[in-house]
């Protein structure tokens, strides 16, 4: 599902990024498959720009096309698919042979192109919509190993509870706590704040639905958090989240994507900043390993 809303006049923020577009150009069919980007047409020859993720680099010449924070030619970026053929462009798995094992349990379903989140209910791994009602759910568990226990989803639902009070100890820093491992420290912190929220949820420390929802409203909350638009390629934007006050003030942890169509921008996906000094770059939000300084 997106999001509609009316173009503004003028951007907002303090921090203002422009990409410069690469003046590579390919003709169609000429860069990874298909044109899976924004595409931006140059001149009257009718060439196209491929750009997947959007950041002004044309992806044969972008060593991250996809822009997971991870170098395309990493054994470590584990699903490439700009083509959008349901296959890794490199090793032509399909995500579940791509992520197989990623829940981490014997007996736990297996993540496959139709069943992204494996044993768990959802159906955005990625959270390529601007809604996180659909993500996958998380849950740490003793026996099981965890369901995605140890991914990127942790790391944002650690920074949120962090930077809202939720756990962490004295002088610990807020990259300290999110470091993308859901465990018994990040599952008392989330079962605090479930119980703390209105219309308390039931304090299971499961990441599901309704706390997916809750998490989320604190980042759209004007009063605590702060948001910034910064401008990217091709008339496109970018949001920027971050706390106005507390151990993580001013610092940029979220990114969501706004995609211009004509008179409306489209409110898209969310992507996780990286950690300071690197925080203007972003990686996926998402059931991927938070491993290998994908962060810093």
């Amino acid at each position: 599902m997106v999001q509609n809303v009316k173009k503004t006049q003028s951007i907002t923020g303090s921090h203002v990024l422009l990409a410069v577009m690469s003046t590579i150009l390919v003709a169609c069919g000429g860069s990874s498959g298909t044109e899976t980007g924004i595409g931006t047409g140059v001149g009257s020859e009718g060439f196209l720009i491929f750009d997947f993720d959007n950041d002004g680099i044309e992806d044969s010449a972008d060593s991250d096309a996809d822009g997971d924070g991870l170098e395309d030619s990493n054994s470590n970026d584990l699903f490439i698919d700009l083509d959008n053929d349901g296959r890794d462009d490199f090793s032509f798995n399909n995500l579940g042979e791509a992520y197989s094992g990623v829940t981490g349990a014997e007996g736990l379903a297996s993540v496959t192109e139709f069943n992204v989140c494996g044993s768990v209910p959802g159906t955005d791994a990625f959270s390529s919509t601007s809604d996180w009602a659909d993500n996958c759910f998380v849950e740490r568990s003793i026996n099981a190993g965890g369901i995605f226990a140890d991914s990127l989803y942790a790391v944002g639902i650690q920074r949120i509870l962090f930077c809202s009070g939720f756990g962490g100890t004295a002088g610990q820093s807020y990259d300290d706590f999110a470091d993308g491992e859901y465990g018994p420290l990040s599952e008392a912190a989330l079962r605090d704040f479930q119980a703390s929220t209105p219309n308390a949820l039931t304090d299971d420390g499961i990441v599901g639905r309704d706390t997916w929802a809750k998490l989320q409203d604190v980042l759209l909350n004007t009063a605590t958090v702060q948001r910034f638009t910064m401008s990217i390629s091709g008339g496109n934007s970018r949001d920027e989240y971050s706390f106005r006050s507390g151990p993580c003030a001013g610092i940029a942890l979220f990114y969501q994507d706004i995609v211009a169509d004509g008179d409306f921008e489209v409110v898209g996906g969310w992507r996780l900043a990286k950690n300071i000094p690197n925080e203007f770059e972003a990686v996926a939000f998402s059931i991927e390993p938070p491993f290998s300084g994908r962060l810093d």
